[in-house]
């Protein structure tokens, strides 16, 4: 996209990029260009040098803080150190522990000792993290474990083994944690865990992935008639669409809500970008959408603005 800077001979074509990308940060759209001066001078009187400082800023920004997470039957709590706590129902192994017993006090996975979590999504008998890969150079990537009930639907395949909602082509029960597969070097940022799908933000701002997508809720164009889901994350190319820096993605958790105990095909999303903007797709007869749809209508497949700004 083109900037539409005015002419400046002072600055230094890698100058100009690196406060081109300073302007697309959210936190510098905020600034007042006194206040933009400001930092610049702090930083050493370099754009880049600014560039780098917000980097840091974000790269930073989900470390050191704890979390719990309350799922319909299990619970998961992150701590400050990274370190990962589960309890709860645990009939499917969402607790990572290696087996399928409840527990009702908190218990440590040890086997993600190291990693380092930075974030954690559950949803019905699931859990999704991120960690940070390394000491030095951190890197992140998603894990998953859950398990549908092997004796579960078989008319639907979005539901019929683990692979749809977790990311891993296999079927049978993993009670332990395990890297997603198909993300190969994409470097996760958020993950958030629907009742029936997946998705991964990556640190750049693209979106995967994965699971059910009866009612279009993946953000990609369905590869056939009657393709009801997707075992690999795949790139979300109607949110790429888009063109903004996704920061956040909610997607539904539950499908209880609409009378049914089992309908897949209600569910939707949500798209929130770096500049406030907040964008919905899948299904929408409810008014769930934000936006009003047609009449005869119940799906978007394309994500379209919300009329909200919450920048």
């Amino acid at each position: 996209m083109a900037a539409y800077f005015e002419p400046d001979a002072t600055l230094s074509l890698s100058e100009l990029a690196a406060y081109d990308t300073c302007c697309q940060k959210a936190i510098f759209k905020t600034m007042k260009q006194e206040e933009k001066d400001s930092l610049k001078q702090r930083c050493g009187g370099s754009w880049k040098l600014v560039l780098m400082y917000l980097l840091i800023g974000e790269k930073n920004y989900h470390r050191g803080k704890s979390q719990v997470v309350a799922g319909p039957g299990h619970t998961i709590a992150v701590t400050s150190k990274g370190d990962v706590y589960s309890f709860g129902a645990n009939s499917s192994g969402q607790l990572g522990l290696g087996d399928t017993e409840e527990q009702c006090e908190p218990c440590l996975i040890r086997s993600l000792q190291g990693i380092g979590i930075t974030q954690a999504a559950v949803s019905s008998r699931r859990t999704m993290l991120v960690g940070l890969l390394g000491r030095v150079r951190f890197r992140r990537q998603a894990w998953a474990w859950m398990h549908d009930k092997p004796d579960g639907p078989k008319d639907d395949r979005a539901f019929a083994g683990t692979e749809r909602k977790t990311g891993i082509d296999f079927s049978g029960r993993f009670p332990l944690c395990s890297p997603v597969a198909g993300l190969g070097s994409v470097k996760a940022r958020y993950v958030s865990a629907g009742y029936c799908s997946t998705f991964v933000v990556a640190e750049n701002g693209d979106v995967y992935s994965f699971g059910c997508h009866l009612s279009h809720n993946l953000g990609f164009q369905a590869a056939g008639v009657g393709d009801a889901g997707e075992r690999i994350p795949k790139l979300a190319t109607q949110i790429a669409a888009l063109d903004e820096k996704a920061v956040q993605i909610s997607a539904t958790n539950t499908l209880d809500w609409a009378g049914d105990s089992y309908v897949p095909d209600h569910s939707h999303t949500f798209v929130l970008t770096e500049s406030g903007r907040l964008y919905s797709l899948g299904a929408g007869s409810k008014g769930q959408l934000g936006v009003k749809l047609a009449e005869g209508q119940k799906t978007r497949p394309a994500p379209d603005r919300v009329a909200i700004d919450l920048a």
